[in-house]
């Protein structure tokens, strides 16, 4: 039975995360900062650990703790045995079975609960549609707007951006994926038709975590078109290419 959660990461949702859990009865411990003396207490002590999602590793460390915070393998080394791991993207089965083996722990992946992947794309969907329309100096409904990728993440933005009156683009690698953006109400292209309507796209968004827009794609676009990177690492925008054109 789980009663001690150790919360780790220090940012607002993490802290709510704790207050709820609080208010649901669980024993509750964060782990803020990688520097805590007492850390490795927290951790042994907890059934199931808690990390942010989507987890994503720089260099190997742990996001959301101060100073850098704490190597995942260094966490790993003080969980009890059977303790639960609850992550999501970014801390995948593949990777971690190296460390599975050396400590026996139990991964679960937030994502495989497709109420919670979901909602998950629909809050950031949300913020997403949001950050564009702050960014625009126009009205959506005066505007192309291209969607790279039509995973639930971009279908979630697509059909805000529609209910708003934008006129949408999706630019996809799968027919499927093309056949789908077309049912809900988008122009759909391949990923190499892209340069041929670049020229008439106001707003591109990419939520493909690989590069398919590159110099070439990049310079097709207005020089005024606002580029907005959903995506995780590698990001689908080649970044530097995009300063360059700045």
């Amino acid at each position: 039975m789980i009663r001690n959660l150790a919360v780790v990461g220090g940012d607002r949702r993490m802290e709510r995360m704790a207050r709820l859990l609080l208010q649901d009865g669980f024993q509750v411990e964060q782990i803020r900062n990688g520097r805590e003396e007492d850390w490795r207490e927290k951790v042994s002590r907890a059934d199931a650990l808690l990390l942010p999602y989507p987890f994503s590793q720089k260099e190997g460390r742990i996001p959301g703790w101060e100073n850098g915070g704490e190597s995942i393998e260094s966490l790993f080394q003080y969980v009890k045995p059977q303790t639960l791991i609850m992550a999501g993207r970014g801390v995948e089965k593949e990777n971690l079975a190296d460390s599975a083996s050396k400590y026996p722990y139990l991964l679960k992946d937030y994502e495989e609960d497709p109420l919670f992947a979901q909602r998950n794309a629909e809050i950031s969907a949300e913020a997403a549609v949001c950050e564009v329309m702050t960014r625009s100096r126009r009205m959506l409904d005066e505007q192309n707007i291209l969607v790279v990728g039509y995973g639930r993440f971009a279908r979630a933005i697509v059909w805000r951006l529609k209910a708003l009156g934008a006129r949408v683009w999706v630019a996809a690698r799968w027919e499927k994926s093309r056949c789908c953006a077309m049912q809900d109400g988008a122009q759909a292209i391949s990923l190499e038709q892209m340069v041929h309507i670049a020229p008439e796209i106001q707003i591109v968004i990419n939520t493909v975590p690989a590069v398919v827009i590159g110099p070439g794609e990049l310079s097709c676009f207005p020089d005024d078109a606002l580029l907005l990177e959903l995506a995780s690492p590698p990001y689908g925008i080649h970044l530097s290419a995009a300063v360059d054109l700045e």
